[in-house]
Parts: C-alpha cells; structure tokens; sequence
C-alpha cells in the first residue's frame, strides 16, 4: 500500500523534474547585422536610419538587446526570425555594437560592424508602375553617384499587415526595370512598393552595409470601368469612349474609318494584354482576321497590326477571349455549332492538337464569350432566339443546365427576344461578364448580372442613344 507521505514524495519528485525541464537553456545563435538605411516615404517625405539587429535561432523566446557604451536597445521581433530595431542616424553612433541574445539561461554574445565612412546612398527616382493590375513593371531612374551600392532589389509589403510578401534576388546595379512574377500580388490589397540599392557582401541581412529604399504605394483594388458598348457599321467604327451609353459626338466619342470595310464583322479584345479592348474584324468572306495591335484605332499594315489568313473560313462568325488564362485575347470562329480557338494566340490555325476545338451550341446560334464565373479563362456561350446557354465552367463542353443539376447557365427567354443580336461584356466593373443585346438601335444590358431582366430602374437600357438598325454590336473597355 502506498502511503500519502510517498506520494507526495513522488508528486513533488515529478514537478521538480518538470521545472528543471522547464528552466533548461536552448542553445542559440545570434547573427548581428547593422546598416545605413536611408528611406523616401510614399509622400516625400526622407528618414536617415541606422539598422541594428541579429536574426537568431530559436526565435521563440529568445530575446536580444543592443548596446554600446551606455545605450542599451531591446530588440523587437518582426515574426521572420529577426529581432531588430531603429535609430535616427547619429554620427556618434556608427561604432559596434554588442548584441546579447538569450534563451533560458544561455546567453550568446557577437559585435556587429562599424559604419564609419559609409556616406548615405541617394534614392532612385520617378519609379512607375505598369502594365497588367496583378503583375505590374516597375521601372525607376537610377541616381548619378559614387557611393557605392553592389545590387538592386525589390520588395513588397502588404500594407494592412506590415509583412513582406516578396523579396527579389539581387538585381545588376544597371537595372532600370523589373516585372513581378504571378501570385505576389492578390486582388483588392494595398502594397508597398521598394526598390532598394544596396551596398553589400552576401545574400543575408549581415551582409548589408548601406541602403537607400525609395518607396510607392501600389493598389490591386481595380478602379476601371466596366466594359461599354459600340458599334461597327460597313467600316465606321462608333465607340462609347465615357461609358455612359449616350452618343455625344466625335469630340467625346471615339468614332473613325478606314479600319474595316462593309462586310467585315467586328471583334474586340486586349489583344496587347493591358487593360483596354482593342478593335479587329474577320472579313468572313475569305476568312481574314486584321486586327488593331497597337490599339490607335488605325490601320498601320500587317507589320505593326496583325493580319492572320486561314483562321476561318466563309461564313464564320468571329469570337474573341482570353482562352487559356494569360490575360491577352485571342482570336476564334464560330461554325454552325463548332468553335475552332487559337489557344497559342500566333494567329494560325494549327490543328486540334495545339488549338482548340470544341462542340457547344448548333447551327444558326450566335456566339459570346466571356468569363462567366470571374475567372481568367474565358468560356463560350451561345444566344438562340431569345435564350443563352453558357460554358460557366470553362471546360468547352454542355455540361446540362444548372437548374437541373448541371454545371452550365440556361437563361430561358429570360433576356432578350428573336432577332436580337448578343454582346457580352462586364458591365458593372466586377470582374465578371454578363451578357445584353443589341436590337435595331437598343441596348438591354444585364447590369447586376443576374441572367434576368429586371427593368431599366436595376439593368441598362440605350434607347436609341448609341447606334440604329443594321448595326453590328461590340463591346469592350475602351
């Protein structure tokens, strides 16, 4: 039998042996690093500051404290395995300092360098964004000096959390642009912009001697337009330029010719992969496609547009989208319930194998595309006599209406009647495309997106405000 005193004995046994567990030193490293850095705000606004840390190993609770002299600085954790923090450049400052980084009881001690005669860096200049939303080119002005820097890189900042979301390597200190990879950016965040130079030894924090980091806001929240309408009649373009749905004249429109003859059918697309459509047509009686790459709304010959014979045939009707999800549009044809897509947008037509064909739709329906469900990839869609059936999965195929368990969108003589002609387009700025008609003159644009029509009060109607009869509608972000 166990007596209360021995378990007691036992239980205390136990609990000294958790607290000695409990008190025992993690071994740790510390590697100090400090620099110059010299920062140009977003609003102009310049900080001169000395950088001191060390990133450490374990992070979880470790701490560390700087000091030199009589100063001493408890060094903050920035959640990347890095304890640093700043000062305002002082000149009586620029000797070593003594980092002391500690775990339970194991301290560890190392000296960062000296920063004397190290002269601050100047900024680059008038650094500019372009490009696509999600995957700008920055491009900047190098200063003229000689203070030395050994590299260039660019970082970006979530702003809403403070964190760095991409670092790049080190760039030629030559380097006046860069473009950021796919996925750094996401829709609807604000970041900050760096473009650093550096003067350093290595790819680590403790290689860094001296910085200038010239700083910009940059917003992946999409202020564009929604898309807006026009027309094509026998060679005269007529194009919504404010997006308002009313004609307002060759000064505030954009209406010219020479790009086209009667005949032709229109088309639009971002065919250069920015964020405005451009115009091209398909001149179905032979099959050629010409189409307005430089996006000045002239025909400047097949060097500098594009011309593409043996993309269709006689009687085609010509679609346009983004069918592969690399944000430039290419071009496609319609026949009698057949789509025959240029996948690797050269503007040849080079067998199923490397473009696409597919099957959706029957003979006399009219053709759409956009992408139905916000992605990037573009889906087909047919209009006939009144009602829509669209790919909303993008997979090229009827998968069956989704009122009935299918996958794709039936919209049954919800919006618009026989004989009107479609248009798709993302009315509304969200991301989406939603379809409208043209008939005789007027607009029924699905402004909310929902495939029903619900009144000129929530939906779009241009009553005889932009084109007539006989008009051939497009659509796009002019």
């Amino acid at each position: 039998m166990i007596t209360q005193s021995f378990l007691k004995f036992i239980i205390g046994t136990l609990l000294g042996m958790l607290l000695t567990i409990s008190v025992q030193a993690v071994p740790v490293s510390s590697i100090p690093y400090f620099f110059r850095t010299n920062i140009m705000n977003p609003d102009g606004s310049v900080v001169d500051l000395l950088l001191i840390g060390t990133t450490v190993n374990p992070v979880q609770n470790t701490s560390a404290v700087a000091t030199q002299g009589a100063t001493n600085l408890v060094l903050q954790s920035d959640a990347f395995g890095e304890l640093s923090t700043s000062l305002p450049y002082n000149p009586a400052q620029l000797g070593p300092w003594t980092i002391t980084a500690t775990n339970g009881s194991d301290t560890t001690t190392s000296a960062t360098r000296n920063l004397f005669e190290v002269q601050a860096l100047p900024f680059v200049s008038n650094i500019n964004l372009s490009g696509t939303l999600l995957t700008p080119t920055l491009t900047w002005v190098l200063p003229v000096t000689s203070v030395p820097y050994t590299r260039i890189r660019v970082r970006v900042i979530d702003s809403a959390t403070g964190s760095i979301v991409f670092t790049s390597f080190g760039l030629p200190t030559i380097t006046t642009t860069f473009t950021l990879p796919s996925a750094v950016l996401q829709p609807n965040r604000v970041y900050l912009m760096r473009v650093m130079l550096e003067d350093a030894v290595g790819n680590t924090s403790a290689g860094i001697i001296n910085r200038s980091d010239t700083r910009v806001n940059y917003s992946t929240v999409s202020t564009a337009m929604g898309s807006a309408v026009g027309v094509f009649r026998n060679g005269q373009w007529f194009l919504d330029a404010n997006g308002n749905g009313t004609w307002e004249g060759c000064g505030t429109e954009f209406c010219f010719t020479g790009f086209g003859q009667a005949g032709d059918m229109p088309a639009s697309g971002n065919w250069d992969g920015g964020s405005k459509s451009y115009i091209g047509v398909l001149r179905s009686g032979t099959g050629e496609w010409f189409v307005d790459l430089n996006g000045n709304r002239k025909w400047d010959g097949c060097v500098a547009d594009g011309c593409y014979v043996g993309f269709g045939a006689p009687g085609d009707l010509p679609v346009a989208g983004d069918w592969h999800g690399t944000s430039v549009a290419k071009i496609g044809v319609f026949r009698n319930g057949q789509w025959f897509l240029d996948a690797n947008g050269n503007g040849k037509w080079d067998g199923c194998s490397a473009d696409l064909c597919l099957s959706f739709g029957q003979a006399l329906d009219l053709p759409v595309a956009g992408n139905w469900n916000g992605g990037v990839p573009a889906g087909v869609g047919v209009f006939r006599a009144g009602t829509w059936y669209l790919d909303y999965n993008g997979n090229g195929k009827w998968d069956g209406c989704q009122q009935d368990g299918g996958q794709d969108l039936c919209l049954y003589g919800s919006f618009g009647q026989t004989g009107d002609l479609p248009a798709a387009g993302d009315w509304n700025g969200d991301g989406k495309a939603k379809v409208g008609v043209f008939r005789n003159g007027t607009w029924f644009l699905d402004y909310n997106g929902n495939g029903k029509w619900d009144g000129c009060d929530v939906d779009r109607c241009y009553f005889g405000s932009f084109g007539q009869q006989g008009d051939l509608p497009v659509a796009g972000k002019w």
